[in-house]
């Protein structure tokens, strides 16, 4: 499980991640979309990158991040609290507070089955 530093450390090493998830989601949100997964803006930016740009920076885009972004955007941008659904994650002890909205969900663990 990632802790709040492991995210703070991989956020500061990788500063064109955030501004690009903060792009794509505005341009969501401009083209009138209520709600989104964070996946899909996530995969949207690994597009750009691969496809568009063909960025040779070699940035990757860590999928263990994207509930951290998630929530960080919708930190840095209360008015749209709720854009993302939000289960319980790793990223609720990132300091980033899980915002209360339409779709904004606390999922528990189902139990394991025992293997036979």
């Amino acid at each position: 499980m990632l802790t709040e530093e492991q995210f703070d450390v991989y956020d500061a090493e990788n500063p064109k991640i955030y501004p690009l998830f903060e792009r794509f989601t505005l341009e969501a949100l401009s083209q009138g979309k209520r709600h989104l997964g964070a996946k899909m803006i996530w995969e949207r930016m690994r597009w750009y990158a691969e496809v568009e740009t063909r960025s040779d920076d070699g940035y990757k885009l860590n999928n263990n991040y994207t509930a951290f972004y998630a929530r960080k955007f919708m930190e840095l941008h209360p008015e749209y609290k709720g854009f993302f659904s939000c289960r319980v994650s790793a990223a609720d002890g990132a300091g980033v507070v899980l915002p209360e909205g339409p779709n904004t969900e606390t999922v528990e663990k189902a139990p394991v089955a025992p293997r036979a």
